[in-house]
């Protein structure tokens, strides 16, 4: 602990006055909590190029990447077109075999976009913005939001699902 502080990212407090037996305090300090940011940062980075390297396995072998989401579909297919299962029972198994498929991937992109429209949503959007939103990337690296209300109103503008 005493390296946290003589490096200046924990503050010590109950230190004047302290007696053997008296709790002491401690807190990061401005500077602590920016390191404990940047290290998080860079955790994240480093389990994105985990997932870049397995994405880009997947790539190399198109023939397997197309048969597994083409076994996805026509499960989730053969579920849909079942007349014995009440709709709510069909959305709960699709539900589930998206799961299997993709569902680590979904809920970190999932995770991603929520933390993507925190950082770059206008303020004055914030009302603004109804339903879902959509997140927009240009080429140039431009990051907007786009509410699921704007995609109705202008079918020119083309949303891809997974």
């Amino acid at each position: 602990m005493n390296r946290l502080v003589q490096r200046k990212l924990v503050k010590e407090e109950g230190k004047q006055g302290w007696k053997r037996g008296k709790k002491l305090e401690y807190s990061l300090t401005e500077k602590g909590r920016q390191e404990c940011v940047e290290v998080a940062l860079e955790n994240v980075s480093k389990s994105l190029e985990v997932m870049n390297t397995i994405t880009s396995q997947m790539f190399s072998e198109p023939q397997k990447l197309a048969a597994w989401r083409e076994e996805a579909r026509h499960t989730i297919h053969t579920i849909a077109g079942a007349d014995t299962l009440p709709l709510g029972e069909k959305i709960r198994q699709t539900m589930k075999i998206r799961e299997a498929y993709f569902g680590p991937f979904r809920r970190a992109l999932r995770t991603m976009h929520l933390i993507a429209l925190k950082l770059f949503r206008p303020r004055a959007a914030s009302g603004t913005l109804v339903g879902d939103v959509y997140i927009l990337i240009n080429e140039k690296g431009v990051i907007e939001a786009v509410s699921e209300d704007e995609i109705l109103r202008h079918p020119d503008i083309s949303v891809i699902t997974m």
